[in-house]
């Protein structure tokens, strides 16, 4: 059935695949932006009438979504995908910590005072609040990263892993304390890959999106290596799928949905780049087996919700395919 759902961060990889898959289903999307040109950018990228937006300039502000929901009374699904992602050092604890964390006990407040019709809630976390990156050993729906507030604080990577830890960390206390009527999902990605949903923004990629295409032109194996800080990967579509099931299906309420497919390395990439795409690299994979990072993530359990997710080199080989087909790459 349609309903009328809100996405935050509407202008992110993930939220418009996210977008274009709830549009599809015949579902009314309102997505938050940040202003009135990314809002007036989207709107032209997704060209469909089911399509609004808000603008919301300061997602971490107390009170910031109350008006978003007094003025849509209708909406039964929310999304909260919006979240910084920058991997600079610099004063971590207000461009990240601080952000990712107000932002989601906000946006719950908001939620709780005037949104009393809702009957969904999805919170976009990442598998990084799982791992300890520090002594990497196996990890399941159930664990956490030991990654302290502190340590957060010491570099952008950690401050990142830290916001989605303890940001996922208020969605849970707030289903303790105050036992809402609707139901609590989290989705925890491991880096997202993949075709994007729009072809018209290939030429304007943020955050995921660009980091992928750094990958892929790389002029060195040494500066492919160094960018390959997560090789842990799964499909967006993937990542899509679960965000819909978590309000479509009674038994996500509750879970944390732990999307990942496996690692991969500089050589993966290579070789799949030299097979089947070739001459749009000079670099070559190593002749000898190179080192691949351990993986550590057990998904089963939401496997055995979701079925078994695209494989890394399909992924990978589908966003390139893109890239090449709209002249990007």
């Amino acid at each position: 059935m349609s309903s009328t759902v809100f996405v935050t961060g509407a202008n992110g990889f993930i939220a418009q695949n996210l977008v274009s898959k709830l549009l599809e289903k015949g579902h009314k999307v309102i997505g938050q932006v940040r202003s009135g040109e990314k809002g007036t950018q989207l709107a032209k990228i997704v060209n469909n009438e089911n399509f609004s937006y808000v603008v919301v300039p300061v997602i971490e502000a107390k009170n910031a979504f109350d008006k978003p929901l007094k003025d849509h009374p209708e909406v039964e699904t929310f999304y909260h995908t919006a979240s910084p992602v920058r991997f600079s050092d610099e004063d971590v604890e207000n461009q990240t910590l601080i952000p990712a964390i107000n932002g989601t006990k906000y946006v719950l407040q908001s939620i709780k005072d005037y949104a009393p019709q809702l009957k969904h809630f999805v919170y976009t976390s990442s598998a990084g609040a799982l791992v300890d990156f520090n002594n990497l050993s196996i990890v399941n729906e159930e664990s956490w990263s030991p990654i302290t507030y502190e340590q957060a604080k010491g570099s952008g990577v950690g401050a990142y892993v830290g916001s989605k830890k303890f940001a996922e960390q208020e969605v849970w206390k707030f289903r303790d304390e105050y036992k809402p009527k609707f139901s609590v999902v989290t989705v925890l990605p491991s880096f997202v890959l993949g075709p994007n949903a729009y072809v018209a923004d290939l030429k304007n990629l943020t955050s995921t999106g660009a980091t992928f295409s750094k990958y892929i032109n790389a002029k060195t194996r040494e500066e492919l290596e160094d960018m390959l800080q997560f090789p842990s990967g799964v499909d967006i579509r993937d990542v899509v799928n679960a965000h819909v099931f978590a309000a479509e299906n009674e038994l996500a309420n509750g879970k944390r949905l732990v999307c990942h497919s496996g690692t991969y390395n500089a050589d993966l990439v290579l070789t799949i780049l030299n097979e089947k795409f070739p001459g749009k690299t000079n670099l070559k994979p190593s002749e000898q087996s190179s080192s691949q990072v351990p993986d550590v993530i057990d998904n089963k359990a939401t496997k055995a919700l979701l079925g078994e997710f695209i494989s890394i080199e399909q992924s990978i080989t589908d966003a390139i395919d893109q890239l090449v087909k709209n002249g990007v790459f």
